[in-house]
């Protein structure tokens, strides 16, 4: 009731406004003598609509700029159609500055196929820089203004007011970055939503979480670019600004006013932040307008009624010819870029546009699974990267949002670290490949392959260890119309999606082979969190000489463990010594340490940190389904697992300390063998390989 009340009363007081300003600006027109206004030729009049043209081109240059910082290359043409759109809607509705916004990010989107986050992020830097750009030109001008003219009290004050205005509005703009990169501003807007008791928001927010962290990460690349792009990208607004003035001085020319330059530096800024001010009114109406007579009044021009009526028509006049232009494009739609938006990724101090060099993404899952994605895209250096989450879409999309699929690397828990990772190392983040143009794609598991990615070159890096072969992995190639994660890890390599799978060893290859692989695509390259174990000898974990016991995820995963006998047979090989517990990180921890301070409360408990440095310091290392046993293994330690030790020991990953070069090589061969059909376009390359593969 109260918010329909609310509702009424803002609708109310729009209609009123309006009215007021609509009154105020045909009583300027009624008081006027155009008579006494020297008439403007046609050719001029068209004119006048250049400086607002290179205005918006300046801006939308700027705003180019910052996108290639959050690693979006747009073209200069989409972006400029966007800023006529979003201005024509923002000077014909209340609220206008808003909207206008909102209309550019849903452009950005939809037509350029930028990122959310990435969107989001460029126009909240796009607004900073035109404050601080606006407030720059303000304050010089009241500044110069207060100098340099000679004018009366009212107008001496207008200058002061100006340059009080141009200081407060670049102090806030470059306060504003330091909020906005060390507050975590999505992270917080994200957390306040989540306050909010509204089941179908949440879930929303749960969903887009990503976004929001995306923000943070891609603000902070906008304003931290260096000291010259800072500058250039600075200049551009300024720029915009500047045309602004010249447009004004044009058409008091025409008129036959001449007012000193520094004088329309000085109001034109003050009005356009009046017109920001007046937000609820469509372009400023009425109030921007009386502002325009009353300066030249002020300033002395003669019969200053008349022109300041004149001048406020043919502004508006030329306001109508772009508001409808804007409008026309936008009714007319817009074509997407042909590709997309071209990402960008720095490498060597220079932007490498994607396009020219080869695109790979990277789908990441588990920490391990994303450390070893990384480790591979380091070695990848002529290639232009994304990484991404694990995901997928259909009925598990369904399931994972409902969060059925908490034990798993597409649960929400297991995304928000991968997320967190990539962040920290500041790597570019394409949110389940949706900018698409890819020319090979690395994922770190093929029980689950999506729609955007099959048809598509694939390269499948083996994680490490897998499950036990169940019924789940016997119906699985029984029936091959049944979904492989149904049956685990143990289904690794079975989808057929994939032109090589790279995997830890020569055992490895014969499992895999033997499970139901294609011999020609398995190639042996090590793995790279396991190529090399000896180099966790190196490391600054306080104790040594101790057993260690790396549980596993068997009860989230729905596997039996009786957690209490496990618990008895670690101190049975204990034997009185030291007992550490390294939990896994998909563990319900809280339990899984309740349960060792029950029956082990001499124990440590670590829940975070490296298990593969822990056990290179341990003389004991005690495992059920856990990849780290190699790592023992290859340390010579003494091991106690679930598995068999001499299949582990058949299966043990090679120790060549090449594993991700070994892979990105892989990755270079099968792009120069695909070079032909990487110079076609996406869609012929996905028509031509739809139905390979399971």
């Amino acid at each position: 009731m109260l918010r329909s009340v609310m509702i009424r009363w803002t609708r109310l007081w729009r209609r009123v406004a309006l009215l007021a300003a609509l009154v105020l600006l045909a009583r300027i027109v009624a008081q006027a003598d155009f008579s006494a206004v020297p008439s403007i030729a046609p050719a001029a009049l068209w004119l006048i609509l250049v400086p607002y043209l290179m205005c918006l081109s300046f801006d939308a240059l700027g705003w180019q700029r910052l996108l290639a910082q959050t690693g979006y290359g747009v073209g200069f043409g989409p972006l400029l159609v966007a800023r006529l759109s979003s201005e024509a809607l923002g000077q014909s509705v209340p609220s206008g500055t808003i909207v206008s916004d909102g209309l550019s990010q849903h452009l950005l989107t939809t037509r350029s196929h930028v990122s959310p986050g990435a969107g989001v992020s460029s126009l909240l830097a796009r607004r900073v820089f035109v404050g601080a750009t606006h407030g720059s030109l303000l304050a010089a001008g009241g500044a110069l203004a207060l100098l340099y003219t000679d004018s009366s009290p009212a107008v001496v004050a207008m200058h002061a007011l100006a340059l009080a205005a141009g200081i407060a509005l670049v102090v806030l703009s470059v306060l504003l970055p330091l909020a906005l990169t060390r507050g975590s501003l999505g992270r917080r807007v994200h957390g306040f939503l989540l306050a909010v008791p509204y089941v179908r928001l949440r879930s929303w927010l749960g969903v887009n979480q990503h976004h929001f962290l995306e923000v943070d990460q891609k603000l902070a690349r906008c304003f931290g670019m260096p000291a010259g792009e800072l500058a250039g990208t600075a200049a551009l607004f300024l720029l915009a600004r500047f045309a602004e003035v010249l447009e004004t001085v044009a058409i008091l020319s025409l008129l036959g006013a001449r007012v000193p330059i520094v004088e329309v530096i000085c109001f034109e800024n003050l009005l356009s932040l009046v017109r920001a001010l007046a937000f609820f009114l469509p372009g400023g109406l009425g109030v921007q307008d009386l502002g325009y007579v009353a300066v030249l009044n002020g300033l002395g021009v003669v019969e200053a009624t008349s022109v300041g009526a004149a001048f406020v028509l043919v502004k508006r006049i030329k306001e109508i010819v772009y508001i409808a232009t804007g409008y026309v494009i936008l009714a007319l739609g817009g074509r997407s870029e042909k590709r997309g938006s071209v990402r960008t990724e720095k490498h060597g101090g220079e932007y490498n546009v994607t396009g020219r060099r080869p695109k790979v993404l990277f789908v990441c899952g588990s920490l391990n699974q994303t450390t070893q994605m990384h480790q591979v895209a380091r070695e990848l250096t002529d290639c232009d990267h994304g990484f991404t989450p694990y995901y997928c879409d259909g009925f598990l999309e369904w399931l994972r949002r409902m969060r059925l699929l908490e034990f798993t690397i597409l649960g929400f828990k297991l995304r928000a670290r991968c997320l967190d990772y990539l962040e920290r190392n500041e790597l570019p983040i394409d949110f389940e490949g949706r900018a698409g143009g890819y020319d090979l794609v690395l994922t770190c598991s093929d029980l689950v392959v999506p729609r955007n990615v099959r048809g598509k070159p694939v390269v499948l890096v083996q994680e490490g260890m897998l499950d036990p072969a169940t019924l789940g992995f016997r119906l699985c190639k029984r029936f091959s119309f049944l979904p492989l994660w149904l049956g685990g890890t143990s289904t690794t390599g079975l989808s057929g999606r994939y032109e090589r799978f790279c995997v830890a060893s020569d055992g490895y290859r014969d499992l895999f082979v033997a499970n139901g692989a294609a011999e020609e695509r398995v190639v042996v390259t090590g793995i790279p969190n396991f190529d090399d174990c000896r180099r966790y000898l190196r490391n600054q974990f306080p104790h040594r000489n101790y057993v260690l016991v790396c549980s596993s995820d068997a009860r989230e995963t729905f596997k039996r463990d009786d957690r209490r006998q496990f618990i008895e047979e670690c101190l049975w090989v204990a034997r009185g010594r030291r007992l550490i517990f390294k939990l896994h990180p998909n563990e319900d921890a809280g339990r899984a340490a309740a349960e060792i301070k029950r029956w082990a409360p001499e124990a440590l408990v670590y829940s975070h940190g490296s298990a593969e440095e822990m056990i290179a310091n341990c003389d004991v290392l005690i495992t059920q389904y856990s990849s780290t046993v190699f790592v023992g293994l290859a340390l010579g330690k003494e091991v106690h697992s679930y598995f068999d030790l001499a299949v582990l020991r058949r299966l043990m990953p090679v120790q060549n300390g090449r594993a991700a070069r070994n892979i990105a090589n892989a990755c270079r061969d099968l792009l120069a063998a695909s070079e032909p059909v990487r110079a076609t376009s996406v869609e012929a390359f996905a028509a031509a390989s739809m139905g390979t593969g399971r």
